[in-house]
């Protein structure tokens, strides 16, 4: 594995030099765009403070095919400035964690494998050592039950619901109906791969809950692409999948594939999707996935890809 001091030479995700003066433009050149979501969910004007409320209603809508506001490059656009203005509050956290442990010796290794960016060679070296190993009597079948019965109708009762972004602790979920076993560290967040309900009160691993944590610790056996076309040709059902916006570092959705087509539709081939955050089960081609192709955005199978690709 790579060193500390060799992962925290290259640590930062891409930011902008001025947040304030880069929401200003994006607002500006977007301004009829950001209306209908300022409008229609009575929002108010978007600053640093209430971004987040639009990033998720416009993230939703893309992923679910509903491009209301504008055309599928006005949602691309959106989501990528979004993607990169988040990014800054996480590099804060990492440098202000790395000059705290300069300063009192506290080891923070699994720290840096969770927050840095995915690209470093040292987040790579942890989870190819520490990451989940998938158990081979992993039931398509059970786990297919599962997501259809809760792709709608969360089971919040068991595991709770993650407003505005419950993908991850969805995958997790289908992973245990499927025969996966919980790793429990608690409550280390940083170590294994673990969720508890005490008394109704939730608590979870980074690694269940966040989609790019749950791709880091699942990703063992993964398939990566900037293709959608080429993207489906692997996919198999028991697919776990997730995609990235513009390689910067962190993933940022993930969900289930049930069921895949032998031929293709529009190019690709068209799968059934069961995921959370727009909550959903519905074919691709009925979803805003296949828009995400632009030539940048990555889609992963994160585990359960087929041997040999459809032609």
């Amino acid at each position: 594995m790579k060193s500390l001091t060799t992962a925290v030479i290259n640590w930062n995700y891409i930011e902008f030099k001025n947040q304030e003066s880069a929401l200003e433009t994006f607002a500006k050149e977007n301004q009829s765009f950001l209306k209908y979501y300022s409008e229609k969910y009575e929002l108010t004007k978007m600053s640093t403070g209430n971004f987040t409320s639009y990033y998720l209603l416009i993230k939703n809508d893309m992923l679910s095919g509903s491009f209301v506001a504008g055309t599928v490059t006005e949602y691309r656009t959106a989501l990528r400035f979004f993607d990169i203005f988040e990014n800054k509050e996480q590099n804060e956290d990492i440098r202000n964690t790395i000059a705290r442990s300069k300063s009192t010796g506290e080891d923070i290794t699994e720290y840096l494998a969770y927050e840095l960016p995915n690209f470093n060679q040292f987040v790579k070296d942890y989870f190819e050592e520490n990451g989940q190993k998938a158990v081979t009597s992993f039931s398509v079948s059970t786990a297919n039950t599962y997501a259809i019965t809760y792709a709608t109708s969360a089971n919040s009762s068991t595991y709770g619901y993650i407003s505005g972004g419950d993908c991850a602790n969805f995958c997790s979920q289908i992973l245990i109906a499927g025969g996966e076993t919980m790793v429990d560290n608690f409550p280390n967040i940083y170590a294994g791969w673990w969720h508890h309900n005490v008394l109704g009160s939730h608590t979870y691993s980074r690694s269940w809950t966040w989609a790019d944590k749950f791709v880091r610790y699942h990703q063992y056996s993964s398939f990566q692409t900037t293709s959608y076309s080429t993207f489906t040709r692997w996919l198999a059902p028991g697919c776990f999948i997730g995609y990235e916006d513009d390689q910067d570092g962190e993933w940022d959705h993930v969900a289930y594939v049930t069921t895949v087509d032998s031929y293709k539709t529009s190019g690709y081939y068209d799968h059934k999707i069961a995921q959370h955050s727009n909550d959903y089960y519905k074919w691709a081609s009925n979803s805003g996935w296949p828009a995400k192709e632009n030539g940048a955005n990555v889609f992963i199978i994160i585990r359960g890809a087929r041997s040999s690709p459809q032609p």
